[in-house]
């Protein structure tokens, strides 16, 4: 996969004035507390898949729909992340009395871990509209990685959202927390090159194992399950008998549709 031809947005608000929505806090959990996340995870099996490692928690996420499985019964989230979402959970609460609009937070109840050596990525989505709130978080663990960011729409605040392609990169730290709301939830396909070195803003970073985790809060009742946004063509409310859109389908070159790189 080749790589890109602008810089990497690397400061959260660069990010947020370009991407809005997406707020990344730098260093949001400490070394020792990060060996603590992985010594707690690794309690649990590992699911393999063809280059990559999952576990589930809470609901359990399905990749071929970018829904959740209702067949199989939740279990509670770890006692080793209460930590973690309970500062989570505050910093959420600070960002929405600033950004009201962007948020629908009611807490978590999902959490997906991907493990990921170098060389593997993830397939450009958007985590459908009408199943889960917003935010979608995610918090990286053991090495940093450039994720891309694209829409088809776009907007100032004298206009309505237009149609445009537009890609940025940005770079999610170590240890670091991503916060996914308004444009960036709804409107911005996400996704991680299959490669094995990112260009840094003309440095090269080889990659190294990395480990995310990935915090939903899902809406169970059907109810709830619905979707009045602007942006038609990722949202799956507007789409006839909940299709999942070609380009979920697609992925990149080199990688499958559930992000797991062919090479």
């Amino acid at each position: 996969v080749p790589f890109p031809a602008q810089d990497t947005l690397t400061d959260p608000s660069d990010i947020l004035r370009d991407i809005p929505g997406l707020h990344i806090i730098p260093d949001f959990i400490t070394e020792e507390e990060e060996a603590s996340l992985v010594q707690g995870m690794d309690l649990h099996p590992w699911i393999n898949l063809s280059e990559r490692q999952v576990q589930h928690h809470g609901f359990t996420f399905d990749y071929n729909t970018n829904q959740i499985d209702f067949k199989t019964v939740p279990g509670p989230l770890p006692s080793w992340c209460q930590f973690l979402m309970a500062r989570m959970d505050a910093a959420i609460k600070k960002l929405g009395e600033t950004y009201p609009e962007d948020f629908s937070y009611r807490g978590f109840n999902q959490l997906t871990l991907n493990k990921y050596p170098p060389g593997s990525g993830i397939s450009p989505h958007v985590d459908t509209h009408t199943r889960f709130d917003s935010p979608i978080t995610s918090v990286s663990l053991l090495s940093s990685v450039q994720m891309e960011w694209r829409t088809l729409y776009h907007s100032n605040d004298s206009t309505v959202p237009f149609q445009t392609h537009k890609t940025l990169q940005v770079q999610l730290p170590r240890r670091s927390v991503c916060f996914m709301a308004g444009q960036s939830r709804f409107a911005w396909e996400h996704a991680i090159r299959a490669r094995r070195a990112d260009v840094i803003n003309c440095h090269r970073v080889d990659r190294e194992p990395r480990i995310s985790l990935t915090f939903r809060g899902v809406r169970i009742k059907d109810e709830e399950c619905v979707c009045d946004c602007g942006w038609d063509a990722v949202c799956d409310a507007k789409m006839v008998g909940g299709a999942v859109p070609d380009r979920f389908k697609q992925g990149l070159e080199g990688v499958n549709r559930h992000g797991i790189s062919l090479k």
